[in-house]
């Protein structure tokens, strides 16, 4: 039982690690070009696969986005959109890492 119960706690996505999972990547080692691109592509529509996978990953993206922006409490100012900010501070320093630049906006 105790086995069990180690196992189940071990298992749990508390002790889950992340960092390596392809859009957390995206958005903390890649530049921030990619990050906003994977956002703002326009998903194929001649074949039905490749159009579901890259709706799949424009949702994967905005979910990150949106989940950073809701841990630090709404990064938008009241006169752009969190996502415009990023694109700003992005156009300025192409190179960082998107959660980078996205701390910087507090």
């Amino acid at each position: 039982m105790r086995l069990a119960l180690l196992l189940t706690i071990a298992a749990t996505s508390a002790n889950a690690d992340y960092s390596g999972h392809p859009f957390v990547q995206l958005f903390t080692e890649r530049p921030c070009t990619e990050a906003v691109a994977a956002i703002d592509q326009r998903p194929p529509t001649e074949n039905i696969d490749a159009m579901v996978l890259a709706i799949a990953e424009q949702g994967a993206a905005w979910g990150f986005l949106l989940g950073f922006d809701q841990a630090r409490g709404g990064l938008h100012d009241g006169s752009a959109t969190t996502l415009e900010r990023l694109r700003k501070a992005c156009a300025e320093a192409p190179g960082r890492p998107a959660a980078e630049l996205l701390d910087g906006l507090k």
